[in-house]
């Protein structure tokens, strides 16, 4: 197994896709956020600033985490999800996948190197996003965060850390389909059903959702996100996980 992890993460280290939706994650989300904070303070009366306001709750480090929430739960998904899909698929896309045969660990192994250097790099990107994010708002005029703002920080620590972990099971299309795009395809429909999931009242029991909803708990009115509800998001995961060593250990080459 550490011969497997030491290999997936060498090849996770050498991506361009990686190393892009890293600093996509962890420079855009913050620079986009103080960005909104900033025009609705200081042109309240503006149009842009009006738009805006609709995401907007609270004033200083409470609307600016209450922001990063928000991006935490969506364009992450996106980003970890791009990146869980890449590490299954490019084996079969990049015609890489027969190698793995000659290899003396099982393929099931390998696949469970993938899911662990793929949620390592997830959670470790979260902590980065979040140091950035708080040194970015305390440089940058919100000033030292307070009791509460740390608070609301720790909660978007949990709530990317969730979100990386729920797209997990993405790998599971994305090798069943043998290429980018069925993962692809399955992270857009994950996405599609999490926002009917919410409009329909059921989101919080939805793993996929979950992570959604908890981030704007409290900045809008959402149903209340309860312990065991935030427990499905790893649960799925888990599950995805074995259901992805399974699938490697039996596939054949056609």
């Amino acid at each position: 197994m550490r011969d497997a992890i030491a290999v997936e993460l060498l090849k996770l280290r050498r991506s361009p896709v990686t190393w892009t939706t890293s600093l996509l994650i962890v420079l855009l989300c913050p620079a986009l956020c103080l960005s909104f904070v900033s025009v609705v303070e200081g042109s309240g009366d503006s149009l842009l600033a009006a738009k805006i306001q609709a995401l907007v709750s609270g004033t200083g480090w409470h609307a600016y985490s209450g922001l990063l929430d928000q991006f935490a739960a969506s364009a992450l998904f996106v980003g970890f999800g791009v990146v869980v899909v890449w590490s299954f698929g490019r084996e079969f896309s990049d015609r890489t996948v027969g190698s793995l045969f000659g290899l003396p660990v099982s393929r099931g192994t390998i696949a469970t190197a993938k899911i662990l250097v793929v949620a390592a790099w997830g959670i470790a990107v979260s902590v980065v996003l979040v140091g950035i994010a708080t040194l970015a708002g305390s440089v940058l005029g919100l000033g030292l965060p307070d009791g509460t703002a740390i608070g609301e920080l720790v909660k978007l620590l949990a709530v990317s850390i969730l979100t990386s972990i729920i797209t997990l099971p993405l790998a599971l299309p994305a090798s069943i389909g043998r290429g980018y795009l069925p993962g692809i395809g399955a992270l857009v429909l994950l996405l599609i059903s999490a926002q009917v999931a919410v409009l329909f009242g059921s989101g919080a029991w939805y793993p996929f959702a979950v992570p959604g909803l908890w981030a704007v708990a409290g900045q809008q009115e959402v149903v209340a996100v309860a312990p065991l509800q935030l427990a499905l998001a790893p649960l799925t995961a888990a599950v995805g996980w074995w259901l992805t060593a399974r699938w490697w250990n039996s596939f054949e080459l056609a």
